[in-house]
């Protein structure tokens, strides 16, 4: 379930913010290369010699950010499915009087989550 709400609004913040972004980039970059080459076409192509690095590098990092994603949102899909059955589950922890042992186990999978979220 936490997957799906979270895979939801990343999808919404994709399609909202990254298409206007996109649409941006496409119309304020061309126009920027119509105007420098109008301008220098020498320069232009001096300014344009560094994109290639840049898109390597977009590249391995976007691979790298998809990895660590994937990462954060495991953990934050174990850390919802124990607050789930936390929930659920209530009435037993207390009448076993396991309160104790499952804030200790909840602490664990936050702070795996935090991590995640922090890891480089």
């Amino acid at each position: 379930m936490s997957r799906m709400t979270n895979d939801i609004d990343a999808v919404r913040m994709c399609t909202g913010i990254g298409l206007v972004a996109l649409v941006d980039t496409v119309v304020l970059g061309a126009a920027s290369l119509m105007f420098m080459s109008f301008l220098s076409l020498r320069l232009t192509l001096l300014c344009l010699a560094p994109m290639l690095v840049i898109v390597l590098a977009t590249w391995r990092l976007g691979k790298l950010l998809h990895k660590r994603f994937s990462q954060v949102q495991a953990a934050f899909s174990h850390m919802t499915e124990m607050v789930r059955e936390t929930l659920a589950g209530m009435a037993v922890i207390r009448a076993f009087a396991r309160e104790d042992d499952n804030s200790l186990r909840f602490a664990a999978v936050s702070s795996e989550y935090v991590n995640k979220n922090l890891a480089w």
